[in-house]
């Protein structure tokens, strides 16, 4: 997905400087390591399960997960 320009700006002057960068995705860890090489990315995959395995529950959830603190923004979720 894209991101503002000033989000972009911001990213091409920090990244670089940054002792390393923390992904999600493999996907993600390639483009760092081909945007800014010298830079270690590390992946730390979301620990969340997207798809259910057999016997779960199949109909939708609505789960969030946070501190409970106002700039997570649970009281305008829904």
């Amino acid at each position: 997905s894209k991101i503002s320009r000033g989000w972009s700006v911001l990213r091409r002057w920090a990244y670089p400087g940054a002792d390393a960068l923390v992904v999600q995705t493999r996907a993600v860890q390639k483009w760092g390591q081909r945007k800014f090489p010298g830079v270690p990315v590390h992946v730390i995959p979301n620990p969340v399960v997207a798809v259910p395995g057999p016997g779960l529950r199949r109909e939708p959830v609505i789960l969030a997960a946070g501190r409970l603190v106002p700039q997570k923004g649970f009281d305008v979720l829904l």
